[in-house]
């Protein structure tokens, strides 16, 4: 658990203060990029039109049906939340769940199809085995989003993948020098877990800095709510709901 926290907390810490860097070099975060090898332009190199299906010029009706099979088995995966739309936390949950375990284009499509508004890119990192307190290979892709739960908003999702880009955790951040504002998150967040999943299966509720709640796992998944103050400046404050995987 530990390490998860440290985990969480990088998160925290790494939009604002790469964020700010990007803002003091003048670069445009969409242009970013990432090193690894067969990474996806879209999300690599910033909010670009998607790639037009390729179109052979052979006519025959054999070739066109095969053509049309492909298709469909390509898109089922993500097509299957595109007409859903988040309106409860038990929305937010349900979705955040089905993307989990998916290649990252499709997680980041199941996620975006969800809401009303798209994301919008701003940092993205790789972090190797071994390196701080990193235990494993992961990539971390970070875009600004409009989530209001009953009133409480987060403005950061964020997507972790392992080495072979597939998502096992999505979070949603909100950072603030106010410690009311993430607590009362953090309570809105861990009072629907407990609505929903009965007492936590780890907590940590009497620290000055960090509070959570991890529920599960329920159906190879776990369920978190956090709570990190540590002064005035933001990029160490947040609130943060986690959906990953078991693992």
């Amino acid at each position: 658990m530990k390490s998860k926290i440290a985990c969480l907390l990088a998160l925290a810490l790494t939009v604002t203060s790469l964020s700010a860097c990007n803002m003091t070099s003048g670069k445009n975060p969409d242009d970013l990029r990432v090193d690894r090898d067969g990474g996806d332009y879209k999300h690599e190199y910033g909010d670009e039109s998607e790639t037009a299906v390729v179109t052979t010029t052979e006519t025959t009706e054999e070739t066109t049906e095969a053509t049309t099979t492909t298709t469909t088995e390509e898109t089922s995966s993500s097509a299957t939340w595109a007409q859903k739309t988040i309106s409860s936390f038990q929305d937010l949950t349900d979705i955040s769940a089905s993307a989990l375990g998916y290649n990252f284009d499709t997680a980041y499509s199941i996620m975006e199809n969800a809401f009303t508004s798209g994301f919008v890119l701003q940092n993205s990192e790789y972090h190797a085995a071994g390196e701080d307190y990193y235990e494993e290979t992961m990539y971390i892709y970070y875009y600004g989003c409009d989530l209001n739960l009953d009133g409480f908003t987060f403005d950061t999702i964020s997507f972790v993948c392992d080495e072979n880009m597939y998502v096992y955790e999505i979070s949603f951040i909100y950072r603030s020098s106010s410690s009311s504002e993430l607590m009362n998150r953090y309570d809105f967040c861990r009072t629907e877990f407990e609505r929903m999943f009965g007492s936590p299966s780890s907590e940590q509720n009497d620290d000055d800095y960090i509070l959570y709640e991890v529920f599960g796992p329920y159906n190879g998944n776990l369920y978190s709510a956090y709570y990190m103050f540590w002064g005035e400046d933001d990029a160490y404050n947040a609130a943060i709901l986690t959906y990953n995987l078991d693992r």
